[in-house]
């Protein structure tokens, strides 16, 4: 297992546990962590591997069970790049269904196809970096997918969020330093622009609404 960890104080108890810790001396970016990975990975003849963040509640029961269906998945639908563990409620516990792009975190790729589709884009260092993978892996013919679960996968409790209710919708909201938000804004113009020219029209509306 390997671990990547943006700061230049080693974690102790990974090293405990046996497992790979590459550091670095400053936060690096999501995408190029994860590119590093996934590249480590492969070379050493994995052929998948599953993203967590830092704030992903996980039980570990459990995760191996998911892992292995998920896979069992991906081996039968070798051009889907990918396929992204959720409990969001909009489709039965257990089941698979295509989505219009990834999520980071419960996502377990495909390694060939991540690498053969050139990997995150290291200009987006943490935001909207799933989007363009989205796009562009989707110009290339790759699909993507997710595996709804009931219990021992928790996305929400350790970031911080709140909910406000707007004309009677649930929104989910977070706050952001000013610099984000207008980052997170700039990758939604660009992207929804370049969704638009590859014909995606799908994407261009999904970021836009």
């Amino acid at each position: 297992m390997c671990a990547i960890n943006n700061t230049p104080k080693k974690i102790i108890h990974f090293n405990e546990h046996g497992i790979n810790q590459h550091t670095y001396s400053a936060n690096m970016g999501l995408s190029k962590t994860a590119n590093f990975a996934f590249t480590a990975f492969k070379n050493e003849g994995c052929r998948y591997a599953i993203f967590l963040d830092q704030d992903t509640v996980v039980e570990m029961s459990l995760l191996e069970t998911y892992i292995d269906r998920v896979i069992e998945f991906l081996q039968k639908n070798p051009n889907f790049v990918c396929c992204s563990i959720v409990n969001d409620n909009t489709i039965p516990f257990h089941s698979f269904d295509s989505v219009k792009r990834i999520r980071n975190s419960g996502t377990v790729f495909n390694l060939n196809n991540f690498i053969s589709a050139k990997g995150f884009n290291e200009n987006y260092f943490v935001d909207m970096m799933d989007y363009e993978f989205s796009i562009r892996a989707s110009h290339l013919g790759y699909f993507f997918a997710k595996y709804n679960v009931d219990n021992g996968f928790d996305h929400e409790s350790e970031q911080g969020n709140r909910h406000v209710n707007i004309f009677g919708k649930r929104i989910r909201v977070r706050k952001y330093p000013l610099q984000r938000v207008f980052n997170i804004l700039s990758g939604i113009f660009s992207l929804t622009f370049k969704s638009l020219k590859s014909n995606n029209w799908s994407m261009a509306f999904h970021l836009i609404t």
